[in-house]
């Protein structure tokens, strides 16, 4: 009697204490990068990064654009919607700011399931 009783506690403690664990390991995404070539300064969010060919990382978590010249890094946080999808290509939404400077509103990274957006 005492081992069946023993044996349910046990059942009853790893099902209680399972959710919790899975709600705090990190989600594990699969990092994805691409490189691209900026034929103009862009401004992400309030960061502008000059013309030149960059290598772009994203780890689900963070988003780092490395200048392939200087090897200068920016980094900022992945922001936006989850996707349905991975995206199929690298795509930039820009819009020309009053500074003369093309803003980038939106960032679709191929392979990213992370519709990444810069806050100004």
């Amino acid at each position: 009697m005492r081992k069946l009783i023993l044996a349910l506690v046990i059942v009853f403690a790893v099902t209680a204490v399972l959710p919790l664990i899975a709600q705090t390991q990190p989600m594990t995404h699969k990092k994805v990068s691409d490189e691209m070539t900026f034929a103009t300064d862009l401004k992400f969010g309030t960061h502008v990064l000059p013309a030149g060919r960059y290598r772009i990382d994203c780890d689900h978590v963070k988003i780092r654009f490395t200048n392939i010249a200087n090897g200068k890094t920016l980094e900022l946080p992945c922001e936006g919607k989850e996707l349905d999808k991975k995206a199929q290509t690298t795509e930039l939404y820009t819009q020309l700011g009053a500074d003369g400077v093309r803003s980038v509103d939106k960032m679709y990274l191929r392979g990213s399931a992370v519709e990444h957006v810069f806050v100004r």
